[in-house]
């Protein structure tokens, strides 16, 4: 089956989405049922993954409106005749083929407040595109219930994929503190409510050990970094930025606790990477995030610094508990893996065929 892939977000994003991309399209390369021929448009920075890829780097904001108006340029023209075209950008390319889109939320719809304007109202045009394929993939059934709300699309067209843990959190060691420390990832966004987390930190006061927050900076970054100074006030937080997979694998592992205090998630793959490093984890009571978790974590109620602070504390004082923890993380983690997922990828392809 000659699959036409788009990785455009493994060269034009970063953080979660990036890192999705990269390892379903790598997954996919492996396989002898799957003749890949991948694409990435626009001009992002590239990747580092040695893997056939046709760029063309014109801008997308060039490439949208020729889309919408001539429906040109296809996949074909891009990569060559192909079976199914599968986009994990959310504007696909046209193809004559059957199209499958890969869609992780609505958020920017269902949360504006979260995202600027700019990416709202793209996103809310963009949505035919997920309307209009043969099949829309998701990663959770919390997500995939959503999108048939929000975008009209029925439930049968879409195919759950749950995506594995993105790092290697079992390979390679690089220096992490030997104290002692709470971890967050993601990007530096009020989504992620790293503000929270920091107000939970000074509930704590002298009882809360070092927390630190990897990821790089995103829309109202310097908000966020304002608000957490505020709230700072014993100097707990230390913001790293972003770290490569090899750091952020032994961040996880060396972590006392990890924190997840998203105010919303179409998944929550920090979730599942601390759990796959054994990390006890404390995250905010989310559909797509109880629907990942299974009971393996500690929820808590979005935005309550309160509540998160007393779930911290109960935790650092309970290091049986946090064993405890770890341990049914690790369980729930093994549940999920990119062989997995590129399993039902395909089966997706094999449906919108079929169809």
């Amino acid at each position: 089956m000659r699959v036409g892939l788009d990785v455009t977000p493994a060269v034009t994003t970063h953080a979660g989405l990036a890192r999705y991309t990269i390892q379903l399209w790598s997954e996919l390369a492996r396989r002898e049922d799957v003749v890949l021929r991948a694409f990435a448009l626009g001009r992002g920075s590239g990747t580092a993954l040695d893997l056939p890829v046709r760029r063309i780097r014109v801008p997308l904001r060039v490439l949208r409106p020729l889309w919408r108006h001539t429906r040109w340029p296809r996949v074909e023209s891009l990569v060559g005749t192909v079976d199914v075209a599968h986009s994990l950008a959310l504007t696909p390319a046209p193809s004559r083929a059957p199209q499958v889109v890969t869609l992780h939320d609505v958020l920017p719809v269902t949360h504006p407040e979260l995202y600027p304007p700019e990416t709202v109202a793209r996103f809310r045009s963009e949505l035919a595109g997920a309307r209009r394929a043969a099949l829309v993939v998701t990663t959770c059934e919390a997500t995939a219930q959503e999108i048939s709300r929000v975008a009209g699309v029925p439930r049968d067209r879409i195919v759950v994929a749950p995506p594995g843990p993105s790092h290697p959190v079992e390979q390679g060691v690089t220096a992490v503190p030997d104290e002692p420390y709470v971890l967050a990832v993601g990007q530096v966004t009020p989504r992620k409510g790293f503000d929270v987390l920091a107000a939970a930190a000074a509930l704590l006061g002298e009882r809360c050990p070092r927390v630190l927050v990897a990821g790089p900076n995103w829309w109202r970054s310097a908000e966020v970094r304002a608000t957490i100074d505020t709230n700072d006030r014993l100097g707990r937080v230390e913001l790293l930025g972003p770290v490569d997979d090899v750091t952020l694998g032994s961040l996880y592992r060396g972590a006392t606790l990890v924190c997840h205090t998203s105010r919303a998630e179409g998944f929550g793959l920090t979730c599942l990477e601390a759990m796959a490093a054994g990390a006890p984890l404390v995250a905010t009571d989310l559909p797509s995030v109880r629907e990942l978790v299974d009971a393996a974590a500690v929820l808590v109620e979005v935005g309550d610094a309160s509540q998160l602070a007393g779930a911290i504390s109960e935790l650092l004082g309970d290091p049986d508990e946090r064993a405890s923890l770890g341990e049914a993380g690790r369980r729930r983690a093994a549940q999920f893996s990119w062989l997995r997922t590129a399993d039902s990828v395909v089966g997706a392809y094999r449906t919108a065929l079929a169809g």
